[in-house]
């Protein structure tokens, strides 16, 4: 009797260290920037200038909000779907998957406007970058599949733009330099 109780408790402990799992906090931000046509695409909600100059190194980069301030290194401010990314001197325009507000943050406002727009009794207005945070293929609607990322997402229990990368087509690299793999 004793030997089983041994052993089960040795299983518990094997299974615990097993399944443990580290607070989301501690979990390390990485994200692939990835340039799809004229839009950046990869990045995560409440990223900031500082955190995408650590992914891309040995790059000149130049932020702007939507009304064309600029956003330096050292500021808190989170890079938002809109907001224009250039690097080395190409432009780009900045896609949250999920961010149709702007502000770089998926809240329930952007979950409910890619709900209803996913579903028809609604419509992303504004520019089209708007619609391209929640339509990546940038076909004018918003898949299915999508819906339930930033559902997920706005849930807590998937990470919608980690290790994100743009659905492969195959449009020519632009004239920049600049491909459509990882930046």
């Amino acid at each position: 009797m004793k030997k089983a109780v041994i052993i089960m408790v040795t299983i518990m402990f094997l299974f615990t260290g097993v399944f443990c799992v580290l607070p989301a906090d501690a979990e390390e931000m990485t994200f692939k920037p990835t340039v799809k046509g004229s839009y950046l695409y990869g990045i995560p909600e409440k990223t900031t200038f500082d955190d995408l100059a650590l992914v891309i190194p040995k790059t000149i980069i130049d932020i702007k909000r939507l009304d064309g301030t600029a956003v330096k290194s050292g500021s808190s401010t989170f890079i938002g779907t809109g907001f224009t990314v250039s690097l080395n001197g190409n432009s780009y325009t900045a896609i949250i998957l999920g961010d149709v507000d702007g502000d770089g943050i998926i809240k329930s406002a952007d979950y409910q406007k890619i709900k209803m727009h996913y579903l028809g009794s609604f419509t992303i207005t504004g520019s089209a970058n708007l619609l391209a945070a929640g339509d990546d293929d940038l076909d004018g609607k918003i898949k299915a599949i999508k819906y339930l990322m930033v559902k997920r997402h706005f849930m807590g229990t998937y990470n919608i733009n980690v290790n994100y990368t743009v659905p492969y087509t195959t449009p020519p690299d632009d004239e920049s330099g600049w491909t459509n793999s990882w930046v």
